[in-house]
């Protein structure tokens, strides 16, 4: 009777051991993605024709996603943009906030600590010309 208690005692015991040798293996993944990396691989081209001051043209709107905290812009060349967007999905209520210059070919944030769901749209200080680039929000 002892033996058989014996037995059972050392073949849990080395089955607890073996799951602690095999656990630390178990845990260790790849790294996530970084927040930067999914926010700004999420991005989406804009593309102002001459004749607009804005994008998207119309009455549509782009929409912040739970990919961003900010509003991020990478122009094609540099452009003066100004960010608008509506306060509590109110029409009556829209914010624009001062133009800035967002350099060609490199990330410019234009607006931090938004919610999920903002609408907005970009705004352009050269009407005449064609604006190009990426979006994240």
């Amino acid at each position: 009777m002892r033996t058989r208690k014996r037995l059972a005692l050392v073949t849990s015991a080395v089955a607890l051991g073996a799951g602690l040798i095999i656990t630390p293996a178990a845990v260790a993944t790849p790294e996530a993605e970084s927040p930067a990396a999914s926010c700004l691989g999420g991005a989406w081209k804009y593309d102002k024709a001459p004749g607009q001051s804005f994008v998207p043209p119309g009455s549509a709107f782009y929409r912040t996603t739970n990919r961003c905290a900010d509003i991020q812009v990478k122009a094609s060349n540099s452009t003066v943009i100004q960010l608008c967007y509506l306060k509590n999905h109110d029409l009556e209520q829209r914010v624009c906030k001062g133009e800035v210059t967002a350099p060609g070919g490199s990330w410019k944030i234009l607006g931090t600590d938004f919610k999920d769901g903002v609408e907005f749209w970009l705004r352009f200080g050269n009407v005449s010309a064609r604006k190009t680039g990426l979006v994240a929000a």
